[in-house]
């Protein structure tokens, strides 16, 4: 009789310690930090292959992808992100001059502008034959919306061709949106990242001298309000180390640091 006691409370105390674990394993999935991110539309393919090979396990990356303006402006108006991304530069300048930056912007990797068409006319020669009657339709990004519109109007300004073409211009949300116009065959044309064409049947044409725009940066920062400083610039160091950074190549994206040299 005492022996059955003693196995019976053997038993419960197996069970109660079990109990214990359980309730344990459960309250450290649930304080798993989580990192909310905005990044350019541009991005919404390498970044989720990019996260998976985060180091530290303990964070959680979500995104929010869209047009950079639109995501700055999100943030101007409180939206409670991590880490902002930009395709380019100019959109930064809310954020700096409303003092939403916890620390100064820092450029994880680099981007080209290309021209995709439809397959009928992926024989054009020269960014100067979007003067041709045969081509009706231009995409860009809204200029408003996506910085890769500012970089595509500021090229178009600079080969002397805006005035002639901007009345076949329509314009997309983001630059994946513009891509779709030609994918739809809705647009003739259009002007995106080389990045952007890299998992698409579209083929890129290298057209558009690239001095004729600004350098294409991706800066990214943390913000002032995150209440994860510490683990929004682990997530940043781990986009430019060397391993991200060859992801990034090969998604279309140029790298900042030499791949080469460093392996």
């Amino acid at each position: 009789m005492l022996n059955n006691s003693i196995k019976n409370l053997l038993l419960v105390n197996i069970i109660l310690i079990l109990s214990l674990l359980t309730i344990s394993c459960s309250n450290n999935n649930s304080k798993k930090i989580e990192l909310l991110v905005f990044a350019p539309a541009s991005m919404s393919d390498v970044l989720p292959k990019i996260s998976k090979n985060f180091y530290n396990k303990d964070i959680n990356i979500i995104f929010d992808f869209g047009g950079s303006a639109i995501l700055a402006s999100k943030i101007s108006n409180g939206a409670p992100a991590d880490i902002y991304i930009s395709a380019g530069t100019s959109t930064y300048s809310t954020l700096e001059n409303n003092n939403l930056l916890y620390k100064p912007k820092q450029t994880i990797v680099k981007n080209n502008l290309v021209v995709v068409t439809t397959k009928d006319l992926e024989n054009i020669k020269t960014i100067y034959d979007f003067k041709d009657n045969s081509i009706s339709r231009i995409a860009i990004a809204n200029p408003d919306f996506a910085p890769a519109g500012k970089y595509a109007i500021e090229s178009l300004k600079n080969l002397d061709l805006w005035k002639n073409i901007k009345e076949k211009v329509v314009l997309g949300a983001d630059v994946r949106s513009t891509l779709n116009y030609v994918l739809t065959e809705n647009s003739d044309l259009a002007i995106v990242y080389f990045s952007d064409t890299i998992f698409t049947d579209l083929k890129p044409l290298d057209i558009i001298p690239s001095d004729s725009y600004s350098e294409i940066l991706y800066p990214a920062s943390i913000i002032k309000n995150s209440k994860h400083p510490e683990h929004s610039e682990q997530f940043i160091q781990h986009l430019i180390s060397l391993s991200s950074q060859k992801t990034f190549e090969k998604y279309g994206f140029d790298p900042i640091i030499d791949i080469k040299s460093s392996n």
